[in-house]
């Protein structure tokens, strides 16, 4: 849906959890219309070896990459590139003049980083830590950004509605009291993480889909802003679509979004005038960081579908009611047109809930809690 009138966003002081409230004292932003602000984001496994693991199979990864990348630019739109450790080493490993030359004289990281790329650590801690990834990611040149990839911080239980829990995710990510992650590989490597993203559940059958922006709380605390704390949280909303991703996630989880279902909800809960405020709001797409995805009978090719999805958003962003944005952008235009407030858009209120719920309660009721901690199968987060 494209709209043509100014919109009304939502500003919540995340006081109350999992609902929608505005706050007393909030600054408005400077103009009364506001877009959504959507991230594209991929990611990358320690299992990546099949795609990387020789000299033609990295080859072939890198000029599909650069490819992705290109058709990221053609739109005006922006990516997030998060890795693990097997590719970056791939890169450190493979990257010499001969493959270069194909990208202006430049190393891959350094390509997509000087195309705006953000270059983000990704990691599920199982060899290393992120202060280690984001070290491999500065012996390619590039200094990665602040933000987490591929944290878990929900997990089958029973505190939060009924059927989740809660997780501990700074302990998870080994956050220091001075808020620094150090290298478990590499004992001299420090990062300091700013920006959290797209914080899962493992197999992705209930994530953490808000939209909106505010620093969290830890465990149970994580919907509650805390402004004293230095990680800011973007919402990513329902990320997962079955036109780049094919219907089911690698878990088997069904996917419940189609065609950007859930931009387009969100854009019309705001032209209808569901949505009261004017905080920031946030979506993300993610897609797959490989030539092709099979699910069943269905083979996705990424690129394709990539372009597809643009295509579907270009009348939304040409019209100014979307725009693409990395995650370090989201929350500088957050501290500096919206007085760094918190909003959260639930996602109850969306179409899509229901499904996504009764999903996950049937995966965690059939007691699949034990293996719902293994987030490294290749296309999960």
């Amino acid at each position: 849906m494209v709209l043509n009138h100014p919109r009304l966003l939502l500003m919540i002081l995340l006081a109350v959890p999992w609902g929608l409230c505005c706050t007393k004292d909030a600054t408005p932003p400077d103009t009364e219309e506001r877009p959504i602000y959507v991230t594209i984001f991929s990611h990358n496994e320690e299992p990546w070896g099949s795609w990387v693991g020789t000299r033609d199979r990295y080859a072939a990864y890198r000029e599909n990459l650069v490819e992705r990348v290109g058709i990221i630019r053609e739109y005006g739109a922006a990516l997030d590139w998060q890795s693990d450790l097997t590719v970056l080493q791939a890169m450190i490993r493979e990257e010499d003049d001969s493959l270069c030359a194909l990208t202006e004289g430049k190393n891959i990281l350094r390509y997509m980083r000087d195309l705006g790329v953000s270059i983000d650590p990704h990691s599920h801690l199982t060899q290393c830590s992120y202060a280690d990834i984001a070290y491999w990611i500065g012996q390619l040149g590039v200094a990665s950004s602040g933000v987490i990839g591929g944290l878990p911080c929900l997990e089958c239980g029973t505190t939060y509605l009924g059927f989740l829990d809660r997780m501990d995710w700074r302990a998870e990510i080994d956050l220091g009291a001075d808020g620094l992650i150090r290298g478990q590989v590499v004992p001299e490597a420090v990062w300091r993480p700013t920006i959290l993203s797209v914080p899962a559940m493992p197999g992705h059958w209930f994530d953490e889909l808000s939209s909106g922006v505010w620093k969290p709380g830890n465990g149970d605390e994580f919907l509650t802003h805390h402004p004293e704390e230095e990680i800011v949280y973007v919402g990513q909303g329902y990320p997962h679509d079955v036109t780049n991703l094919g219907p089911t996630q690698a878990s088997g989880a069904v996917i419940y979004g189609e065609d950007a279902a859930y931009i387009k909800e969100l854009a019309q809960k705001i032209e209808q005038g569901e949505i009261a405020g004017d905080g920031m709001l946030t979506a993300s797409i993610h897609i797959r960081d490989c030539e092709t995805v099979r699910d069943n009978a269905s083979l996705v090719n990424v690129n394709g579908a990539l372009r597809d999805m643009l295509e579907i958003l270009k009348p939304m962003a040409e019209n100014g009611d979307i725009v693409f944005v990395t995650y370090p952008r989201v929350v500088q235009i957050w501290q500096d047109e919206y007085a760094a407030q918190p909003s959260r858009v639930d996602f109850s209120s969306f179409s899509m809930y229901e499904a996504v719920k009764v999903q996950a309660m049937a995966h965690c009721g059939a007691g699949l809690g034990g293996a719902d901690r293994d987030l490294n199968a290749p296309g999960s987060r």
